[in-house]
């Protein structure tokens, strides 16, 4: 690409286009490597620069008082681009500020650095231009500087053009036929780079292989006491920690497990915050498994602590045992791409219902081709997905009802991912594995995880949830749809073009699906509360006597029974010519369409069941799909426990279950109840934190707190936590069980002109989890508001958070589907289900906040209720006994602040311990 580029970057004062104002523009231009011209100039926004964008950028007030206009300085960037094509790193911020508020002005050819790193280096630790400068050796010597923004914009976009050269040109055959007829610059640069020499540059590096560790034959102790020892002051461990600290606790959970694979049975077991759990586990079955040759499986619910445990526990582990050992890491299907579904899904059209092209589809196939061109394992962490990339990963991920197993040449081939990675676990002495596998294994006879006979189940709080998710069966109208006209498909693939029969018999139940689902809406409208329990969200419809009674449920019933009567008809019609199969005849797609009928039948099946023939043992409800808005008929168990113990644990020899926060009252009955326990003898151990909570962390419970339902409530939230992060600069993560209630706080918290200098990071509207986490542990000074994802498995160690606020006791909504499925069969569902579960979940937020020996903060609970009901002792009780500031709201930031200055001789009011 020998033409004229300009790259150019903006400094602004905001993200947000036409409302932030411009405080920098940088611009080079450029031909091949040479630079022809550059041009820089500061701008006078005429407003205050925020005090996070001037440490961002170095750029003060002062700066740019003397400046030019912004519009002087757009004219003359206007004017420098010129006709130039554009290279920018997320351009089409940039470019927002070169055309008029309505859209008007010459279009830019652009050239956006951002997208064509993330398709051409899809597995980049990160896509940011700083990181992407230092991994690639690029100049950018003032990062968030507009010139030099721009010049690395510039540089990378020379390197990405060498790489797109050095492609295999197979692989850019197949992108450019993705691409075909696709208007846009991404698939100019495309073509270009394939027409070109090619560059020489080996861009698809080989993987390369870790060497082997030399093998060590030291047979491993089955003796509890010695292996307890390997943790304690004079093992190995602590040969290679400087930092060795001595955990009681860890070693009495060691020794309690090797005694447990001696005799049997199962052992729940709470380890406080700080206790070391995961090697407790760890150590003792690895050294049962290679002692006896009995495989160990340990199950997270997340696939962060699946993570952690195998790239940083396990190694470390390896480098001080006396012997080796095998582990392998197995994550759910829908973690691995199927390759079948993949190229299925790449001959899709890529296009809107409008006959315009989905360019961010486009774009993930893109991505899709350069990455499974490199990867070994097909896995989809090896990519970070954002946005719509998430759907678009649903039609490729591996799926069980669309899987042909031993029938499909790429699990003959040994190229299917999945099985690969189930094959590589068959000789493994310890396989770490998530909730959900574990319970596909269980669900499917034992056929997804190799045989084992112990098992570890870590994050265990989380299991009887994980397990009425598994069970709960979804079906809407794009699965029916899909299943319809793959049967179609695969028909004409297995016979030929279809008769008239085979037709219009489709045409009738694609039909009678459409039908269905359109006559849902009156439904779900009929079923909303006069008040909105949550704002912006339609209620989930249960059918139950009450709702079936509605006659839009019941003309939405008649239209399940047409619904069954026209896919019957379908599978007759399909049976019948497929009697007139030809004597050579594709197997191949025979087993597709087989899988489709069946496929089609059993999700016919859920919405008959739903509306017609209930089970007594199910909970059968209307809702909508989070993300696409689509309704769903959804059925969940009413008794998971009793599935679950029946079909995970009745086979195994030892079953170990921990957590930080697994028992209530140092009582294990709500868990045990469940997963199905209740009636079983099992051996339990309650082990404290080792943290020193009486001088680490202050409890603080405001008096003069408002009702929940006071309009003034999220005022009074705004203003405290906006006194506390002015005290103390920050370091402070909010706490919520509601989106709604986060937005209008942080909405509050940005309006506040006394904490101007601080960040308010929003989940989900300042940027996903893993972004606002790396951002507050990078700038302190900051307010983290978050909801649910961040009431647990987050670590913020040190001095970087220093204060929790928990806005609200963290009940689940009542009228969730799931929730009343688990509390049906139960006589008293708030003191056995609702109270339990919010208690254990306060303790794992609670925890956020002290990780280290060395941690010290505060935890400010807002909600009256734990002062003014019965139930709050439930929640007090279960907390960690800490420091207690009682007073007013007005006295908690000073409190707070003092207490973190000067510790514990710090007089408060009110100090009490609990």
């Amino acid at each position: 690409m020998d033409r004229t580029f300009v790259a150019l970057d903006l400094e602004t004062t905001g993200l947000t286009p036409r409302l932030d104002r411009i405080i920098e523009v940088g611009a080079v231009r450029f031909q091949g490597d040479e630079v022809l011209a550059s041009f820089q100039s500061l701008a006078r926004p005429e407003v205050g620069i925020p005090r996070a964008v001037q440490e961002l950028t170095g750029i003060r007030d002062i700066d740019v008082a003397a400046a030019p206009h912004p519009d002087d300085v757009i004219a003359e960037l206007i004017n420098f681009v010129g006709d130039s094509a554009v290279v920018a790193h997320s351009g089409n911020f940039d470019l927002s500020y070169l055309v008029d508020s309505d859209g008007d002005g010459r279009p830019y050819e652009l050239f956006d650095t951002l997208d064509l790193t993330r398709i051409l280096l899809p597995m980049a630790p990160s896509h940011s231009l700083p990181h992407l400068s230092r991994q690639l050796g690029l100049s950018h010597f003032h990062p968030h500087r507009a010139l030099s923004d721009a010049d690395a914009a510039r540089q990378l976009f020379r390197y990405l053009w060498e790489f797109a050269r050095g492609l295999p040109r197979d692989l850019l055959d197949r992108m450019l036929e993705v691409t075909t007829g696709w208007p846009h610059p991404l698939r100019h640069f495309l073509s270009e780079a394939h027409a070109a020499t090619p560059s020489g540059v080996k861009s698809l590096q080989p993987a390369t292989m870790m060497p082997g560790k030399p093998a060590r034959s030291t047979a491993p102790s089955t003796d509890p006491h010695a292996i307890r020892a390997l943790l304690g002051p004079d093992g190995p461990m602590a040969g290679l920690l400087d930092d060795y600290e001595l955990r009681e606790s860890q070693l009495q959970m060691t020794l309690a497990i090797a005694q447990l694979y001696a005799r049997g049975g199962r052992l729940l077991v709470e380890a406080g915050p700080g206790t070391g759990k995961s090697l407790a586990y760890l150590v003792p079955a690895v050294h049962h498994a290679v002692a006896t040759g009995e495989r160990v499986v340990v199950a997270t619910n997340t696939i962060t602590l699946q993570e952690q445990l195998f790239s940083k526990d396990i190694p470390f582990m390896r480098s001080w045992l006396p012997f080796d050992f095998k582990a392998t890491l197995l994550k759910g299907r829908a973690n691995y791409v199927s390759l079948r579904r993949w190229n299925r899904y790449l001959n899709a059209p890529s296009r809107r219902a409008d006959g315009t092209w989905f360019d961010d589809e486009v774009k993930f196939k893109l991505r899709m081709l350069v990455w499974l061109a490199q990867t070994q394992h097909g896995d989809r962490s090896e990519i970070k997905l954002t946005g719509f990339e998430e759907l678009f990963w649903l039609r490729a991920a591996s799926t069980a009802d669309d899987c042909l197993a031993a029938h499909c040449e790429n699990y003959k081939t040994q190229q299917c991912f999945y099985w690969n990675s189930r094959r590589a676990a068959q000789d493994a002495d310890l396989i770490v594995t998530n909730h959900a596998l574990l319970l596909a294994d269980a669900l499917r006879g034992g056929t997804v995880l190799p045989p084992h006979e112990h098992l570890v189940v870590d994050e265990a709080h989380q299991l009887e949830e994980t397990a009425v998710d598994a069970l709960t069966m979804r079906v809407g109208e794009t699965e029916l749809l899909e299943s319809i006209d793959g049967a179609i498909t695969w028909f004409r693939a297995a016979i030929g073009a279809p008769g008239e029969v085979v037709r219009l018999a489709a045409a009738d139940c694609r039909q009678a699906a459409i039908d269905f689902f359109r006559a849902v809406g009156p439904l779900m409208a009929q079923g909303q509360p006069e008040v909105p329990l949550r704002p912006g969200r339609e209620e989930p419809v249960i059918l139950d006597a009450s709702s079936r009674a509605w006659p839009e449920t019941i003309a939405l019933a008649k239209l399940a029974g047409t619904l069954a009567e026209r896919a019957t008809s379908l599978r007759r019609a399909l049976d019948s010519a497929g009697a007139q199969l030809p004597i050579e005849s594709n197997p191949y797609a025979e087993r597709e369409l087989d899988l489709f009928v069946t496929q089609l039948q059993a999700r016919v099946d859920l919405v008959v069941q739903a509306l017609l023939q209930p089970q007594s043992e199910r909970l059968y409800w209307i809702g909508t799909e989070r993300r696409s808005g689509q309704p769903l008929v959804q059925a969940a168990p009413t008794a998971a426990g009793r599935e679950l113990q029946a079909r995970a644990f009745t086979d195994k020899e030892t079953v170990v279950f921990t957590s930080a926060t697994l028992a209530v009252a140092d009582s294990f009955a709500y868990f045990k109840r469940g997963v199905g326990l209740e009636a079983l003898s099992t051996h339990e151990m309650v082990l404290a934190s080792p943290f020193d909570y009486l001088s680490q962390a202050l409890l603080c419970l405001p008096t003069d707190l408002h009702d929940l339902n006071d309009p003034a409530f999220l005022d009074q939230v705004a203003v405290v936590v906006g006194e506390i992060a002015q005290a103390i600069d920050g370091r402070t993560l909010v706490l919520f069980t509601a989106h709604q209630q986060l937005r209008e706080v942080a909405d509050r918290l940005r309006g506040r002109t006394t904490i101007s200098h601080l960040n308010v990071l929003a989940q989900n509207i300042d940027g996903t989890r893993r972004q606002l986490l790396a951002q507050f542990q990078q700038d302190p000074r900051s307010i983290l508001l978050g909801s649910s994802s961040f009431w647990e498995g987050i670590d913020v160690p040190g001095d970087a958070l220093s204060c929790v606020v928990i806005v609200r006791l963290p009940f689940r909504v009542p009228s969730d589907p799931l929730q009343l499925a688990r509390s049906a069969m139960l006589a008293d569902p708030f003191g056995e289900l609702a109270l339990p579960e919010a208690v254990l979940r306060l303790k794992q937020g609670f925890g956020r906040l002290i990780r280290r020996q060395s941690d010290r903060g505060a935890v400010l609970l807002m909600d009256h209720r734990i002062a003014n009901r019965t139930y709050g002792a439930a929640f007090l009780s279960a907390l960690p006994r800490a420091a207690v500031h009682m007073g007013t709201c007005a006295e908690m930031a000073p409190g707070i602040a003092q207490w973190l200055t000067r510790g514990r001789e710090v007089r408060l009011p009110s100090p009490v311990e609990v």
